[in-house]
């Protein structure tokens, strides 16, 4: 025992002198870190290939907590245009072998915001989001025009109903026939009403995706000339989040974009530059929970906390699910007897999974339709208090510290152990002899430490995520990990 003991602390010794020997590696592969952490902290960085151990590591905590963990963001149904709705509308009928139209007729939209109008006023939902474009063409129907501009006008002039929120997309001048450098709005018969409504809103619904086209972000806000002149045109999910959940806390990511906006738009040639540019553009990270495939059976969605204020008003037995799917086919074919029940207090959207407008985009969980999208970004804004925000750049130099000096003591220890086997006696063969060498290689040594970080940096996220908190470690720890591994093969 005591030979042991002796034996360890000789190599408890050896191991002290190795790695205090080693500060200034340790210094260089922090440094090597710290220029990959400074740089991922520029969006453009960010969404290339320097970027991708942390984009990967938010994917696996996304993955790991998808329709499992509610956290607190509000419920939400869609009302989905899917395939079947399209077969079944009557609004503008479509010949047999026809393709139907992408755009979703203007009477089925009219006839579904009066279904949402109706409901009691106690049992309203908290926020209604139309994720159609209705100054896009659409099928020659005057009488669905019209139906629309009046259920718009009822809901303007209805002081109970809650704010809805309508998607819109702004175009090159050039493509309108106009000249201008500035995203524009095209001109609409509705513009008249929503710019007198204090409760109906222009929005964007405009993502980010990164060098994979993964779907990461949501653009808070763009620049685009409404009325002659430049103004913020603002994230559906920005203006969904602020009526469910009220005004963002100060200094929180949705609180900024409500402040940064004007200001950002008040140089319209600076946006023109950054418009034709998306890589330049900074967006937030969308956090997603809630999953919803194309042409897959629904997973079976968790359900609300007891603590969701929505119970006081909807009633204890109320629906509890975090996520309701329901065809507006349904809604459309009960009429004026079908159930609300299903909207108190919701995120209601009305938007399509149909194949033919195909609106659906690949993302950290799998292809998900524009309006899960939308879900996910609505509820990670409210359930974390106005957004995710990035740890502070001191927090993360501290983590970074911390990394480095386990790095370097990591191939400390490795090098202590090769030299210590090396100079033992081995009756093994010479293939033996390398294959047990093989994991005190520095390369492998290398890989073992990007993996730990990475598994590391997603048990923290697990943790972060519930508090609104996110922050870039696997990247910076591969960096110092090379650093650590040439100088290494230096020496």
């Amino acid at each position: 025992m005591k030979n042991f003991v002796r034996r360890a602390s000789a190599f408890a010794g050896h191991l002290w002198r190795e790695f205090a020997g080693s500060w200034r590696r340790a210094l260089i592969s922090f440094c090597a870190g710290l220029v990959v952490l400074a740089l991922i902290r520029i969006p453009v960085v960010e969404r290339s290939i320097i970027g991708e151990p942390d984009r990967e590591m938010l994917s696996t905590a996304f993955k790991l907590t998808k329709d499992a963990v509610v956290g607190d963001g509000p419920p939400a149904v869609l009302l989905d245009i899917d395939d079947a709705t399209l077969r079944q509308q009557t609004y503008v009928p479509v010949r047999p072998g026809r393709e139907p139209t992408a755009s979703a007729p203007r009477g089925m939209l009219a006839d579904l915001l009066k279904f949402i109008l109706a409901t009691p006023s106690s049992s309203m939902p908290g926020a209604v989001i139309v994720d159609v474009d209705i100054g896009a063409p659409a099928p020659d129907d005057p009488q669905g025009s019209e139906a629309l501009r009046q259920a718009l006008e009822n809901w303007a002039a209805t002081p109970h109903a809650p704010r809805l929120i309508i998607a819109r997309e702004a175009f090159a001048p050039a493509v309108l026939g106009l000249e201008g450098e500035s995203p524009t709005l095209p001109q609409t018969d509705y513009d008249p009403i929503v710019a007198k409504a204090q409760n109906i809103h222009w929005s964007t619904v405009r993502v980010l995706a990164d060098l994979h086209g993964t779907v990461r972000e949501f653009l808070p806000f763009q620049c685009v000339v409404q009325n002659g002149r430049v103004a913020p045109l603002y994230s559906a999910a920005l203006l969904a989040s602020e009526a469910l959940s009220g005004k963002p806390p100060a200094g929180s990511p949705a609180a900024l974009a409500f402040e940064e906006a004007p200001k950002a738009c008040a140089n319209s040639h600076a946006h023109a530059h950054a418009a034709n540019h998306h890589m330049d553009e900074d967006g937030e990270v969308i956090h997603f929970q809630l999953s919803l495939a194309p042409r897959h059976e629904e997973p079976a969605w968790a359900l609300l906390p007891a603590s969701w204020p929505g119970f006081k008003t909807c009633g204890a037995d109320s629906d509890a699910s975090v996520f309701r799917r329901v065809s507006a086919s349904d809604i459309l074919a009960a009429g004026p007897d079908a159930g609300r029940e299903f909207l108190c207090r919701r995120l209601a959207i009305i938007g399509g999974t149909n194949s033919v407008a195909n609106d659906f985009q690949q993302t950290p969980l799998h292809m998900m339709s524009g309006p899960m999208i939308l879900t996910n970004a609505v509820r990670g804004i409210s359930g974390t208090d106005g957004g995710l925000r990035q740890a502070g750049f001191p927090a993360q130099i501290a983590a970074l510290l911390c990394i480095s000096l386990m790095i370097t003591f990591g191939f400390a220890v490795s090098r202590a152990l090769r030299e210590r086997y090396h100079h033992r006696k081995s009756r093994a063969s010479h293939w033996a002899h390398h294959v047990v060498l093989l994991p005190l290689n520095p390369v492998v040594i290398n890989l073992l430490i990007g993996l730990a970080a990475h598994w590391v940096g997603v048990a923290i996220l697990l943790v972060t995520l519930k508090y609104g908190f996110w922050g870039f470690m696997s990247a910076p720890a591969f960096g110092a990990a090379v650093a650590e591994t040439i100088q290494e093969f230096s020496e």
